[in-house]
């Protein structure tokens, strides 16, 4: 992972001319004389554990009449240079705050390819100099501005985002997204349910005379055949909806159903929402058949990007890639964080409403 650090690393020299000037100065190496023979004055011994950052910077910038930046810049980079870890005692916010090129200071000091380690990450893989996003769909889930709705269609349980009841939907709209075969399913199902039994409510309906005559009922067992007849929804509706039958338990089945698939439409939708949201993030797709991601070419401007906007060290401050990135965008970064889709203004997809339900149907 090193070789990858010391590739992408390559900054412009613009951004890193005053610090590497600082680097090559004599007044790098007349500070370091002052900073040894400060630590290591009477009672101190030479230890920095005994030490405040700030006292040993602000020594500095009063011995040679320096900016702060200049000087904790110095006092941090002997630190380094001394391999003692200069957020030992010190946040590195700190140090950084008064510096208008973070990343600069970070990198040209070394402390960025030191301790900036993406190994901490417990999603991240290293192959073959490729740096693999290996995680859960699910882990995302803080990504997005409605991490509820994500988590949702992310997560393997089943997901209800719509809680559908009679009063919420229209009969002959269920009914119009049977297909042949569960439409032929249903009358079975009726006919079944209520053989032997008389059926009132019809008799005002004319397109049902032949089954009622001139009486105000008919018999299901008598007219089984021809209701068998009926193949397209919106008879179907009529007779369900406008006679006894519309209390029987298939009725009840397909309200379930409805919005059993109703969900199932909505899960696939926003899922796939979800997904393209992520890859476009990334900039990368998901390899096939698992939830890895390629990221080489996009972490460390991520990372960059999060140091600039906290004056944090991500890797230290985090377990993984993704929880990073969810403070990233919840915190620092330019862009709002991932959308998913508005449920209030949700309308699925009639096609697939209509397979998902009707196969559900034909499946009781």
């Amino acid at each position: 992972m090193k070789s990858i650090i010391k590739q992408i690393l390559i900054e412009e020299k613009q951004k890193k001319s005053y610090y590497e000037r600082l680097n090559g100065s004599k007044l790098k190496k007349s500070v370091y004389k002052q900073i040894h023979n400060y630590i290591n004055e009477e009672n101190r011994n030479g230890d920095m554990r005994y030490f405040y950052a700030a006292d040993i910077i602000s020594e500095v910038s009063e011995r040679f009449a320096i900016d702060y930046t200049t000087s904790s810049y110095l006092v941090f980079k002997y630190l380094i240079d001394d391999d003692f870890a200069p957020t030992r005692n010190y946040n590195l916010s700190d140090w950084l705050y008064k510096s208008n090129n973070v990343l600069g200071f970070l990198k040209s000091s070394g402390y960025y390819e030191k301790y900036v380690d993406i190994h901490s990450f417990h999603d991240l893989i290293i192959e073959d100099d490729k740096v693999i996003l290996d995680v859960e769909w699910i882990d995302f889930t803080n990504w997005f501005t409605e991490p509820e709705t994500a988590e949702q269609a992310l997560g393997e349980d089943w997901a209800e985002f719509f809680d559908i009841w009679r009063k919420d939907t229209d009969f002959e709209e269920i009914c119009d997204l049977l297909d042949d075969e569960a439409v032929k399913y249903v009358i079975e199902r009726l006919i079944e349910e209520y053989d032997g039994k008389d059926i009132y409510g019809l008799e005002h309906r004319e397109e049902f005379e032949h089954l009622h005559g001139i009486n105000d009922f008919f018999n299901m067992r008598e007219k089984a055949d021809e209701i068998r007849q009926i193949t397209d929804p919106y008879t179907l509706h009529v007779l369900i909806e406008e006679s006894d039958l519309s209390g029987a338990e298939v009725v009840d089945d397909m309200y379930s159903d409805y919005n059993i698939a109703y969900n199932l439409v909505a899960e696939d939708e926003i899922f796939k929402e979800c997904k393209s949201e992520i890859e476009g993030y990334l900039d990368t797709k998901v390899l096939k058949g698992e939830v890895k991601f390629d990221i080489t070419s996009r972490i460390i401007t991520l990372i960059d990007e999060y140091i600039e906007g906290s004056s944090d060290n991500p890797t230290e401050e985090h377990s993984s890639f993704t929880d990073m990135v969810g403070s990233l965008l919840g915190n620092y970064s330019d862009r709002n964080k991932l959308r998913t889709s508005d449920l209030s203004y949700f309308y699925p997809d009639q096609a697939k409403l209509k397979e998902y339900f009707s196969d559900l149907i034909v499946q009781r």
